[in-house]
């Protein structure tokens, strides 16, 4: 058996998209939960997924206790890159 042409890899297809279907974050991507609940506030990672599916969810491992649960970008935002401890360079 032959393996499958290299447009059937979820890495090669992250290559060239920035977002999965339905405009769902990449992989790594650090998230807030926003949904009401017991895990409302709490941060998270995107964790592998097949970006190209039809899909509306994604799974995010949360930090504080390692549970990965799926959510949808309703119940998510995107950390800044200052909530993520990235500090740009010091202006002169």
């Amino acid at each position: 058996m032959s393996p499958p042409p290299a447009e059937c890899y979820d890495d090669a297809w992250w290559d060239s998209h920035d977002r999965g279907t339905r405009d769902r974050p990449r992989p790594g991507t650090r998230v807030r939960i926003t949904e009401p609940g017991r895990y409302y506030g709490l941060q998270g990672t995107v964790t592998f997924y097949e970006g190209q599916w039809n899909s509306s969810t994604f799974p995010v491992r949360i930090a504080s206790t390692g549970i990965t649960m799926l959510f949808t970008c309703a119940c998510t935002e995107e950390l800044t890159p200052r909530e993520r401890g990235e500090h740009s360079a010091a202006r002169p």
